[in-house]
């Protein structure tokens, strides 16, 4: 497999493609040039079948040493076939571990950035500020996640998971914050602010974390959420049954 250490990256590792393209009726599934294993397989795969033998006959042709014979070279080939799958298969679980925090690690900044950009426009917009305390009490915790998805001109997009926690009254008034702060950016033609080119973002129905914020207005959560909720959850949330928050916005900001 030329590794120089056990803890080297696996070279020689056959595609899913050919080894699903591969039919043994239509000869070897490589050369001794091209050594290829197949380490998602067992050892009864008809690839590492085909590769035991390949392997098997070229070390015999390399080293005719005294009581080796094909079929021993052979069997002690998959022996060593199995250690290399398992170590291959942890070394997989890990690199997707790895990518998996460092998506959670993005998905974690954009949220908040996403609050901050919010915060920021609040501050500086007079019939925003008196939603700026509330909006801190949401946190990053309290928007929404993304998750980056690819598009046909190899570009990146951003779908907006569903809290299931929070009220669309939330939602909806929380992408106001947004439509000022892109406006904001805009601006005139001729005073456009200079920063980074807003994201392309798109609304789906696939839900995100089901962790909610403590501690917020009864009217900050959507109700049928809350109707799931055993006892425990439900005081857990620490609701603020008495305070009534209107989630609304001026009728100037509106239009």
């Amino acid at each position: 497999m030329k590794r120089a250490d056990p803890n080297a990256a696996f070279s020689g590792v056959a595609t899913p493609e050919a080894i699903g393209q591969y039919d043994p009726h239509n000869g070897p599934c490589c050369t001794e040039n091209d050594f290829m294993v197949d380490l998602t397989g067992t050892n009864k795969s008809h690839w590492n079948q085909s590769a035991a033998d390949i392997f098997a006959t070229s070390f015999l042709n390399l080293d005719q040493r005294v009581g080796r014979d094909f079929r021993h070279v052979r069997k002690t080939f998959q022996t060593h076939l199995i250690s290399l799958r398992r170590s291959y298969v942890k070394r997989q679980l890990e690199e997707r571990a790895r990518q998996q925090k460092r998506r959670e690690a993005s998905r974690a900044e954009r949220k908040r950035l996403l609050f901050h950009r919010r915060l920021n426009i609040a501050r500086k917009t007079t019939a925003l500020q008196c939603h700026v305390n509330m909006l801190r009490r949401f946190g990053p915790a309290g928007m929404s996640s993304e998750e980056s998805v690819d598009d046909e001109n190899g570009g990146t997009q951003y779908r907006v998971l569903i809290k299931p926690w929070r009220s669309s009254i939330v939602t909806n008034w929380l992408r106001v914050f947004d439509a000022v702060d892109r406006l904001a950016r805009q601006g005139p033609t001729s005073q456009r602010r200079k920063g980074t080119k807003p994201r392309t973002r798109f609304f789906s129905t696939k839900v995100g974390s089901h962790i909610a914020v403590r501690r917020l207005p009864i009217t900050a959560y959507k109700g049928d959420w809350l109707l799931d909720l055993d006892e425990f959850d439900h005081g857990q949330l620490d609701i603020q049954d008495n305070e009534r928050y209107e989630f609304m916005h001026t009728p100037d900001i509106q239009t």
